[in-house]
């Protein structure tokens, strides 16, 4: 009775309170029996006497065979690659456990401006996901030396690391950092002055160069490894690691390895997506998803949710706030059905039932897009199949060629080497061997320029797919069997203000269109699920086996940072090298 009395006189009563529930406790790593007391927006008790905080107004949960655990944290996203503006990604990704994520909405920025994000962020706040804004150096680099929209300035820069939501600086990229970039370089130095955090992209490095980065960068996190070592040994280095499980980017496996074979600490691992369509929200989940890869890899269930929870809060420095639950922290709690394949019932944010039984189930505000949002493919004129043919100089039969090489599962791209047969001075696919031509065609500026190659690996038997989002600058980029579809299927994203899409004869198999900035949906998210879909399908129906063909194919057209051959709407560019290549090995080199 002493208890009850002491709990009442310092506290006024609840406005919910969670009963009976097996309480997930990051700072312990244990799991009881406990109850959980919320006023407002705020946990204010954990524990027993807990009938001492009920009042007339209290709702009382009874969370009995129930587990409760802090809200999720998504470390590293851009929003936009899930085809949705930011009130549809909360609706999305709040059932699945998530309350709070860090993104940059650089991908929007590229297109329409930082108005477009200052549109975005004040979006957000309407919604009851917490989004936690860096700057967006990808959008101020994009292609750079290879294009640029003109959208995100240096000066852009400094303002929005003034704004007051600006939470630190996103992909401090290893070849900017090392190449003395004053921008980069002037940034990081005022983010670490303001006590902001800085989120890295160190791809593909390792050894000296890794450090020669670490010595500049600092405290940092970074989410492109995708090799057991690589993480190690970044890891022993003192960089976080974020393992990313997402569309395209599946690494999650490789990383809990350096904990489970090699012994690494598990308090400076975290979770990501980088991308995650609505495919994979619908069908996998978000950063549950990385809870229960990481459990089906050997990590034990408590410490995976302390990835998705406290260590990325501690990461960000707001532990004092989210990721755990106790007093003071924000009210972001999941009751979860078991630990093992951790399936959330119910999510609570600030305090408020924002999710229950995998529904959204808050009602948001009407959107009202801005006007530039809309019809911003930029091509001066409807393009024809003779646009698109590959001629070459050569009196020799047989050419040899560079041609990029796609695989499932990554986002990085081979540099391979194929002999290909010349028909009157032509270059053609080579549907048997899979070679198909790819195209890249600059929509912003209208300029009508268009850069042409080959790739390998989307497997297509005829038709076309293509898309106006492709990471960084965002051109269009088409992958066909032939002229007459790619054409077409141009023409169409053109008209309808960008998409996705798939042709066959020139015909729509399927579409999803993209009006808000050729990147964005402005319908539903089960809409987006339900159209996206029927574009898989109809890839696949052409021959295309790829787990997330438009990802892979947006990232055929990203030439930096990730390597290695890529296409830009000036012709094939190597990667590490910075330069633009000929699509003829050796300089045009022929085989007779």
């Amino acid at each position: 009775m002493k208890s009850l009395e002491e709990v009442k006189g310092l506290f006024k009563p609840a406005d919910l309170i969670i009963k009976n529930g097996n309480l997930v406790n990051v700072y312990s790593k244990k799991n009881y029996n406990t109850n959980v007391a919320i006023k407002g927006d705020k946990i204010i008790y954990v524990g027993d006497s807990i009938d001492a905080l009920i009042g007339k107004e209290t709702v009382v949960m009874d969370a009995k065979g129930k587990y409760l655990c802090p809200g999720l944290i998504e470390t590293h996203v851009h929003t936009y690659e899930s085809h949705m503006p930011i009130n549809e990604y909360a609706k999305a990704v709040m059932p699945h456990g998530t309350t709070a994520i860090v993104t940059d909405f650089y991908g929007e920025g590229v297109v329409g401006g930082i108005r477009a994000i200052r549109f975005l962020l004040d979006l957000s706040k309407k919604t009851p996901l917490k989004v936690f804004f860096v700057l967006p150096m990808p959008g101020y680099y994009q292609n750079q030396p290879f294009g640029h929209t003109g959208n995100i300035t240096e000066k852009e820069l400094y303002e929005m690391l003034e704004w007051p939501e600006c939470h630190g600086l996103n992909e401090a990229f290893v070849s900017e950092v090392l190449k003395g970039d004053p921008v980069m370089l002037e940034l990081i130095k005022r983010v670490k002055e303001k006590g902001k955090i800085i989120y890295g992209h160190a791809s593909e490095i390792t050894g000296p160069k890794l450090q020669a980065w670490l010595n500049i960068v600092g405290r940092v996190v970074d989410h492109e490894a995708t090799q057991t070592k690589e993480a190690l040994e970044k890891h022993q280095l003192g960089i976080w690691l974020s393992a990313r499980e997402g569309s395209a980017c599946s690494d999650e496996a490789a990383i809990m390895k350096a904990i489970t074979e090699y012994g690494a600490n598990p308090e400076y691992f975290m979770f990501c997506t980088d991308i995650a369509s609505p495919i994979q929200l619908a069908k996998f989940g978000h950063i549950d998803n990385n809870i229960r890869v990481a459990i089906r890899n050997g990590i034990d269930p408590i410490v995976a949710i302390q990835m998705a929870t406290i260590n990325a809060a501690r990461y960000m420095r707001v532990d004092e706030y989210i990721g755990s639950i106790a007093p003071g922290k924000f009210a972001d709690v999941l009751l979860v059905d078991e630990l093992e394949n951790f399936k959330v019932s119910t999510v609570i944010a600030n305090g408020q039932i924002v999710a229950q039984n995998g529904k959204f189930v808050v009602t948001l505000p009407n959107v009202q897009y801005p006007e530039y949002m809309f019809n911003t493919i930029k091509i001066p004129h409807p393009l024809r199949p003779e646009d698109f043919k590959i001629y070459v100089s050569t009196r020799n039969k047989k050419v040899l060629i560079r041609v990029i090489g796609v695989k499932d599962g990554t986002v990085i791209t081979d540099e391979l080497e194929e002999e290909m047969v010349v028909q009157n001075g032509e270059l053609l696919p080579d549907i048997e061997r899979d070679i198909l031509k790819i195209v890249a065609i600059e929509r912003h500026l209208n300029s009508g320029q268009i850069g042409k190659g080959f790739v390998k690996g989307f497997g297509l038997k005829r038709g076309a797919i293509g898309t106006t989002y492709s990471s960084q600058r965002q051109d269009m980029i088409i992958v066909g069997t032939n002229d007459n579809d790619i054409s077409f299927a141009a023409n169409k994203l053109r008209e309808i203000g960008g998409g996705f899409i798939v042709v066959d004869s020139c015909k729509i198999l399927a579409i999803l269109e993209l009006p808000l900035l050729g990147l964005l949906s402005n319908e539903p998210f089960e809409v987006i699920i339900k159209k996206l879909e029927n574009v898989y399908k109809a890839a696949r129906q052409l021959g295309c086996q790829l787990e997330h063909p438009f990802h892979n194919l947006a990232f055929t057209g990203l030439p930096i940072s990730i390597g290695n051959l890529k296409i830009t709407y000036q012709g094939l560019v190597r990667v590490w090298e910075e330069r633009v290549v000929s699509l003829l090995v050796e300089n045009g080199r022929g085989i007779s």
